[in-house]
């Protein structure tokens, strides 16, 4: 992510390459993305998300001439189009590209419908941030967020046909989820670092567990005694590999996505892991 100055102000920026399309279809499968109106943003952004694969549906008030405009760009009344209502009961991700007199207008129907988890997605900001004028206060256990093409939804909808992009700004307004799924993969992970170690200390007070420790302080005493130290290596060798395959995993489920350079830094964490720890824990002895 690349931070850019703009007049002064610096901003991150978010390329392709780095957010690649794959990516945002995993992230998104599970999502069903409501596009609420279908006036100059909604035609660009709904079909434009359709054509690259997502779950989405459109909510538009019927006997109208956009909804004729809707059924006319291959949205299907019960199925993918339905009254702005029923759409936002059925949504995940809510796109209220409303102008800003219908988004005042029609709020107080919709906000029974944003249920908790769910997320509030504008265009255009003016709602959202005079909300005490606006009426328009979002329930505290919903994400809001905010994505605004840098151009119309005309322009949007063209250069996706020619296979080009068009730059957008946006910004969290609200994170109802975010933090609560960090910390939880916090506690989650805490637990069962927590449960592994507890694990190892005790593996190490069994028979095999103190042969292991007493062959890498005098292997030589060892195999004076009848013990295999090739077995005792091979045993540890294993159980650090364990150890080294379930970071690895942890991490990969927390990034959600996995690359051949993973396991390099996955290495260095280990080797940072060994000397912090050596260094803190009082040495044991036998």
């Amino acid at each position: 992510m690349a931070v850019m100055n703009f007049g002064g102000v610096e901003e991150n920026v978010v390329t392709r390459d780095e957010f690649t399309l794959e990516k945002a279809r995993e992230v998104l499968k599970n999502e069903t993305i409501a596009v609420i109106g279908y006036g100059v943003q909604g035609p660009g952004q709904s079909m434009n998300l359709r054509d690259n694969g997502f779950n989405v549906i459109v909510g538009q008030r019927k006997e109208s001439k956009t909804w004729d405009k809707a059924v006319a760009d291959g949205w299907v009344p019960g199925e993918t189009l339905f009254e702005i209502e029923e759409a936002v009961k059925r949504a995940t991700i809510v796109e209220y590209l409303l102008s800003d007199a219908a988004q005042i207008a029609v709020w107080p129907k919709i906000k029974p419908h944003l249920t908790a988890g769910k997320a509030l997605y504008f265009s255009h900001g003016f709602g959202i941030t005079y909300k005490e004028r606006t009426g328009i206060i979002p329930p505290a256990d919903i994400d809001v967020i905010l994505v605004a093409p840098k151009g119309s939804g005309t322009s949007l909808r063209t250069m996706f046909l020619q296979g080009r992009g068009l730059n957008s700004s946006y910004a969290v307004f609200q994170d109802a989820t975010g933090l609560d799924k960090h910390a939880s993969r916090i506690i989650v992970g805490f637990l069962l670092c927590a449960a592994v170690v507890a694990l190892v200390e005790f593996f190490f007070t069994t028979h095999v567990g103190l042969c292991i420790r007493a062959t890498g302080d005098n292997e030589a005493m060892v195999r004076a005694t009848s013990i295999s130290t090739v077995k005792m290596k091979w045993i540890a060798l294993a159980m650090a590999n364990a150890c080294v395959a379930l970071s690895g995993a942890i991490y990969t489920q927390y990034i959600g996505s996995a690359d051949v350079t993973a396991g390099s830094g996955t290495v260095v964490i280990g080797f940072a892991s060994v000397i912090i720890g050596e260094t803190v824990c009082v040495k044991k002895t036998l």
